[in-house]
């Protein structure tokens, strides 16, 4: 069958679009402190990598790099970048923890897009583009591609909709019917009693 459309999450792509805006500045500002502190260690790494190792390790990265890239080398670098170490930790730690609060994992983002390190890169620095940002929409987009899906869609939506019609109705006659799903199994009003039995298993779907 023909894929359907079920949904675009267009506020999704925009928030997404504004986070990378802002993580792009802090990481490419970062790179630039970091061609400075490098220039004489000669640490031989790609900045995507660089990027990615800050997201996911944070200020500990430099401790293995120290080990990665500096375990055959002279006495005096090894010093030197210790000393860089330590008296530019914090800067680096507060650079790192920008980093790490803006990581795409933190937000509700699809996966394929938290690898920063797959974003559009040039000469060393992270280049996103309104093209780039474009072409994303179809990260963001419900699809159903098979007949499954379809029917299951259709019947997650009848159950949806005959819940919120449920409430709505107990709310316009003032019937007091629980919204939290457990407070379903057991209900009564002016002699209404009701029960559905403990073991029934029901999202808590909530109005969606």
């Amino acid at each position: 069958m023909e894929a359907i459309l079920l949904e675009y999450k267009e506020k999704e792509h925009a928030q997404f679009n504004e986070h990378a805006t802002r993580l792009t500045k802090k990481i490419n500002s970062f790179l630039e402190s970091w061609e400075t502190v490098n220039s004489e260690l000669k640490i031989d790494i790609a900045y995507p990598d660089l990027v990615k190792g800050i997201i996911e390790v944070g200020p500990a990265l430099f401790e293995r790099l120290e080990v990665d890239y500096l375990k055959d080398k002279d006495t005096p670098l090894i010093k030197h970048y210790q000393e860089f170490y330590y008296s530019k930790i914090n800067l680096l730690t507060d650079l790192c923890r920008k980093i790490t609060e803006g990581t795409i994992g933190m937000g509700n983002y699809p996966k394929e897009l938290q690898d920063v390190a797959q974003w559009p890169w040039e000469a060393d620095r992270l280049k996103p583009h309104e093209a780039w940002f474009s072409s994303l929409r179809e990260h963001f987009e419900l699809v159903a591609s098979t007949k499954e899906q379809q029917e299951l869609v259709d019947l997650y939506l009848a159950l949806k909709n005959a819940y919120n019609a449920l409430h709505e109705f107990s709310d316009s006659k003032g019937l007091g019917l629980s919204h939290d799903i457990r407070g379903m199994y057991n209900f009564h009003h002016e002699g209404l009693q009701f029960r559905i039995s403990e073991n029934f298993d029901l999202l808590p779907l909530h109005r969606l």
